[in-house]
């Protein structure tokens, strides 16, 4: 569970809670986690959603894929 006004990351193959983001574009948490572990991890990512809002998810899944992970 994600805490209030925070996102997840991985940089440099560490998992990082971070302050939100004020953008006033919508907030996209799995995205934002997905895009990350794509690219620190490429071809070994994995990313499972089972439940989101909206389309949140989506262009982390892509990533994934475009790096060769699954998805």
């Amino acid at each position: 569970v994600l805490p209030a006004q925070t996102s997840v990351t991985i940089h440099d193959h560490i998992l990082r809670l971070e302050p939100r983001s004020t953008d006033p574009q919508p907030f996209h948490p799995i995205d934002a986690f997905f895009l990350s572990l794509a690219h620190a991890f490429g071809k070994n990512a994995v990313g499972v959603v089972l439940s989101g809002t909206g389309n949140d998810g989506q262009d982390g899944v892509r990533a994934i894929r475009s790096k060769g992970g699954l998805a």
